[in-house]
């Protein structure tokens, strides 16, 4: 039995969270700039995989908050999409190569929300 898409978008979801927590969680103590580029298996940055990190955030309220989070979101669902984009062309198993164009869709969905909240608050 087939499971429903939405379980798998769930599950890409989740696993897009815990890569970029476990990465961001890694770079806190660095001194790396706020936006860090890896490439993907700990190699040198490829496709622009991004990271931000979340401490660059906390010093922050307000209009400053929201702009930030916004545009580190932005970054985030790119970095996302160009994972998404090297597992379809790399990975073996025709799941995986669903499982990215599920992320691709949900993190292009993404973007859109967040630029259109940019536009309409002037960020």
């Amino acid at each position: 039995m087939r499971k429903p898409a939405l379980i798998y978008l769930s599950g890409s979801f989740i696993l897009v969270l815990l890569f970029f927590f476990a990465a961001s969680f890694f770079f806190v103590n660095t001194h790396i700039s706020p936006i860090s580029q890896v490439g993907i298996g700990g190699g040198p940055p490829q496709n622009n995989v991004i990271i931000p990190q979340t401490g660059a955030l906390s010093d922050k309220t307000g209009d400053d908050f929201d702009r930030a989070f916004i545009s580190a979101m932005i970054e985030n669902s790119q970095g996302a999409i160009n994972m998404a984009k090297e597992a379809q062309k790399l990975s073996k198993h025709s799941q995986l190569k669903d499982l990215a164009a599920q992320i691709i869709k949900s993190e292009s969905d993404r973007i859109d929300a967040l630029t259109k909240m940019q536009n309409e608050w002037g960020y």
